[in-house]
């Protein structure tokens, strides 16, 4: 039975192109997330520059009153606003995220997805769960005439095939050029001689 799954896994390697073009594609988006996240951050910069701003304020104008119960009022914006302060940095501290995380976590996944077979075969039984995880939507049924087979594969594995199976629609450069009268002429002899 587990001869059976591999053979399926073999079946599923996706073409060499396809994982390059995928690993493009995830760069861009990677990218437009890097972007996203800076200007949050940007954001939030600016959010603390105006709640210390307002802290400032508010210590300023406890220094010049004299009432207790205005000051204690002051004091509890305050420290809401250090509260907000402390939130916000840890906002920023959470959202940071780096190139080398990514370029780790894509590798690993597009090797392991290039080649599922060999992460089966070699894996141990973390590799196998793995790949069974990152390939199929749910686990493969396994049916006494044809083997192991399955509808629903992972969406990763679903755009390499169908990025390898567009290849098939390319046309050539020439092919979507209207013909010159030269090849008009050429094709209407070649028909005629036949």
């Amino acid at each position: 039975m587990e001869g059976n799954l591999a053979e399926l896994l073999d079946d599923l390697e996706p073409r060499r192109e396809a994982v390059s073009l995928a690993g493009a594609v995830l760069a861009d988006v990677w990218q437009k997330r890097v972007r996203d996240q800076a200007r949050l951050v940007e954001g939030h910069k600016r959010r603390q520059d105006e709640l210390r701003k307002q802290r400032e304020t508010l210590l300023e104008r406890i220094i010049s009153t004299q009432s207790a119960s205005v000051i204690k009022a002051f004091e509890e914006k305050i420290e809401a606003i250090e509260r907000g302060i402390a939130d916000l940095d840890e906002n920023i501290s959470r959202r940071s995220i780096t190139d080398e995380a990514y370029g780790t976590a894509v590798d690993l996944v597009l090797g392991l997805l290039k080649k599922p077979i060999d992460t089966w075969a070699n894996g141990g039984y973390k590799g196998k769960r793995l790949i069974t995880k990152l390939v199929f939507v749910k686990n493969p049924v396994f049916d006494r005439e044809v083997g192991y087979r399955t509808k629903d594969l992972a969406r990763a594995i679903r755009l390499f095939q169908l990025i390898s199976g567009q290849q098939l629609l390319d046309v050539e450069v020439g092919g979507i050029e209207p013909p010159s009268e030269s090849d008009k002429e050429s094709a209407s002899t070649t028909r005629s001689s036949d």
